[in-house]
């Protein structure tokens, strides 16, 4: 399974038109596509409306939510409100603070208690197809413990930060989750320049990013080409520590689009 990601922000000026023709050229390669209210350090708008314009076109969504720029009770209502409107795929995240993760847990299992509750008034058996996600940085802190909080708390899959280290958090993460029964996505990007690897090297220590990669990137004539590598890499580690599926970071550019072939293997885009 590959998920992909679109945003819509109305405050950088993203109309529905636009925000549709990025889902399209992306849907081909993907199994659904998230839509999420957070991006490069913006809230977006609400994920609720965005997604139902992809069901719409028979694009699967996935709802995301932030914790740290959203109040739980918020989400708890957006999740609920999205679920019936057959909206049935969510991704809670928190990254900025790990001690949040308890607040990711205590929503989840507040919303599967209280869809449980509505399929008995309704009589109806408890809905299986919700599949609710959860993401944050205390996966990376502590990779056995918050798997099983996530299991306890009805979690269907999980998806941690992106991170390049295989053997110290990418195989304890997937291993556990896989023994416990729940799935694992593991995230990528895709980058395109050096000047975005360097800055995540600067930033984001916590991915891992490998030297021989970084140093690649600075020295390369041909940056598309040298991520497109890494990714395809990335996703053979992915299969071999048996994680379920990949969520793809992409720039939303179309020589970016007409090579996404090379990783999914579905030739598709027509070239404008």
């Amino acid at each position: 399974m590959t998920f992909g990601e679109v945003t819509f922000s109305e405050s950088e000026g993203t109309c529905r038109t636009t925000f549709m023709e990025e889902a399209r050229k992306l849907s081909p390669f993907v199994d659904a596509v998230v839509v999420s209210d957070y991006s490069f350090g913006l809230p977006t708008m609400n994920p609720i409306v965005p997604s139902l314009w992809l069901k719409g076109e028979n694009i699967e969504p996935v709802m995301g939510f932030y914790i740290e720029h959203r109040n739980p009770k918020a989400i708890f209502s957006d999740v609920l409100a999205g679920v019936e409107s057959n909206l049935t795929n969510v991704i809670i995240s928190s990254y900025q603070n790990p001690k949040d993760y308890g607040t990711c847990l205590e929503l989840v299992d507040s919303i599967n208690k209280t869809l449980k509750k509505q399929s008995k008034a309704r009589g109806t058996e408890p809905s299986n197809e919700v599949n609710i996600g959860l993401s944050s940085g205390y996966m990376v802190e502590r990779p056995e413990d918050s798997i099983a909080l996530a299991k306890r708390a009805g979690t269907n899959f999980i998806c941690p930060p992106e991170t390049y280290d295989i053997s110290g958090i990418i195989e304890p993460i997937t291993r556990r989750a896989r023994s416990v029964g729940v799935h694992t996505i593991l995230k990528t990007s895709l980058f395109t320049s050096a000047k975005t690897v360097s800055f995540a090297r600067k930033f984001i220590p916590e991915m891992f990013l490998p030297d021989d990669f970084v140093e690649t990137m600075r020295a390369s004539s041909n940056p598309l080409e040298d991520g497109l590598s890494f990714v395809k890499d990335f996703i053979e580690v992915a299969k071999s520590v048996k994680a379920c599926g990949v969520y793809l970071i992409i720039p939303q550019k179309l020589e970016v689009y007409k090579r996404l072939h090379e990783i999914t293997g579905k030739r598709i885009l027509e070239a404008d």
